[in-house]
């Protein structure tokens, strides 16, 4: 087994724990080969078991850990000036220094380092103790990937996958991360899949897709079990399948997979391959909103706003449309303005009020805009402005709102004194049939009143 390691690494591992022992390349004891049979084993690669040993003795005492790979790292071991940069780094064993943990791990990558060049790697593409660099990021990531790192390759493949410091290119991002697919990594499997499914980089193959993601989901991933879930839900390259789905949209959102637990929550509420429950529905949307997603978050404001699967309460519904609405998600930026103009839940304001209407309006949300409309025309929150008032009813209606749509084609019909605006049936036609479409009875009216008119006078 010993001869699974270089000279170097031999006396790297034996540093590690039996300090003070001299030239091991000649000399190796029983206390050493115990050792090494107890890590080893024959079960690791030489990267991961040397991960492994410092994993395990990190955990035992750190601080002499970094005291003997200093001592390994001057005799010009490169792993463990990698594993020194990870000390600093992470603050275990050593003072918290970004910088040190850079310049070691720079050291440990110009010495051909798997480890210290996809962790100089990382520092590069982040600027951590070094100035950012995208370039030499994607040169240091090269190397490791080169030598077979895995986490480098999801690395490198989520800076092309999202255009991180270097162009978007999915065609990268899939070859990238179907190496590491190919090693078995999970993640990289439910990121290929996603690459399929969407035909990113690569043609579109669904059934090819659905293969990764089930591998991606066996393998633990919660992101591939969600997208195996939904797969199933629709079926979708597979059979459909509501009680595979509702298995691994459970097996994911027990991980805290936000995006699982907004699935389960929508299917509880619907009623849509399991039995409705609105108040499991809101347990889940819970989950889902701790976690941080905005939709989930707006979700829970409304069942307090509303009273549903849950006690109303105003304040509540409040705060969770609050944090939707910093997250800048339309729909909430709209519930937060009304909450702050009825003062529900908060005492009230007028001027914030008008601010979220346009943020949310600016969002493309309709509904917003109507009510900024409303609010240039009585002078809420916001001066009196009529031109202001006309452009957002506009918008409003040109959004599909049908109260705007309704309230613009009454401009164009009767006519409107403050923007001097005359009549205009045909206009006001065409926004009243918008309107009754979407059920307006205001609007079907008008529009009788307006045949029989015609009707009269031919």
């Amino acid at each position: 087994m010993l001869a699974l390691l270089q000279p170097q690494e031999i006396a790297f591992l034996f540093i590690a724990d039996f300090e003070g022992i001299i030239d091991l390349n000649e000399k190796l004891n029983a206390e050493l080969v115990e050792y090494l049979n107890y890590f080893g084993n024959g079960l690791f690669h030489r990267e991961d078991w040397r991960d492994f040993v410092w994993d395990h003795e990190k955990s035992r005492n750190a601080e002499r850990l970094v005291t003997c790979c200093a001592k390994a790292a001057d005799a010009g071991d490169a792993y463990a000036k990698a594993v020194l940069g990870k000390a600093y780094h992470n603050g275990e064993g050593a003072p918290k220094d970004l910088v040190k943990a850079a310049n070691f791990f720079k050291q440990s990558a110009e010495l051909d380092c798997e480890l210290g060049a996809a962790w100089f790697g990382y520092c590069c593409r982040d600027g951590v103790g070094v100035q950012r660099d995208p370039d030499a990021a994607v040169k240091w990531y090269s190397l490791a990937i080169a030598k077979g790192r895995v986490n480098a390759m999801l690395n490198l493949g989520c800076m092309y996958r999202d255009g991180n410091g270097v162009s978007r290119d999915y065609s990268k991002a899939y070859e990238i991360f179907l190496q590491a697919a190919n090693k078995g990594n999970a993640f990289a499997q439910a990121e290929v899949g996603a690459l399929l499914y969407n035909g990113n980089g690569v043609a579109r193959d669904v059934k090819a897709a659905v293969e990764m993601f089930k591998k991606a989901a066996e393998g633990g991933n919660a992101v591939g079990q969600w997208w195996l879930a939904w797969r199933y839900h629709n079926g979708d390259g597979i059979e459909r399948n509501v009680g595979k789905a509702l298995q691994w949209m459970f097996m994911a959102a027990n991980q805290g997979n936000a995006a699982a637990e907004e699935a389960i929550a929508l299917w509880l509420y619907n009623g849509d391959g399991a039995v409705k429950d609105v108040q499991k529905a809101f347990e889940w949307f819970m989950k889902a909103a701790e976690h941080g997603l905005a939709n989930s978050q707006n979700w829970v404001g409304w069942m307090y706003d509303t009273g549903t699967g849950v006690e109303k309460d105003d304040a509540k519904a409040f705060m969770w449309y609050s944090r939707a609405a910093e997250q800048g998600l339309a729909v909430a930026e709209n519930n937060y303005a009304v909450f702050l103009e009825n003062g529900r839940g908060n005492p009230g304001d007028l001027r914030k009020a008008f601010e979220w209407y346009l943020k949310s309006a600016n969002h493309g949300y309709a509904l917003a805009m109507r009510s900024v409309s409303c609010c240039y025309y009585n002078g809420t929150g916001v001066e009196k402005n009529y031109h202001k008032w006309f452009e957002w009813l506009t918008k409003a209606a040109e959004g599909g709102n049908a109260d705007a749509q309704y309230c613009l084609a009454t401009q164009y019909h009767m006519g409107s004194k403050e923007i001097g605006l005359g009549h205009d049936k045909p206009r006001a036609r065409v926004w009243y049939e918008k309107a009754a479409a979407q059920g307006h009875q205001g609007a079907k009216d008008n529009l009788k009143e307006m045949d029989s008119f015609w009707d009269f006078m031919n």
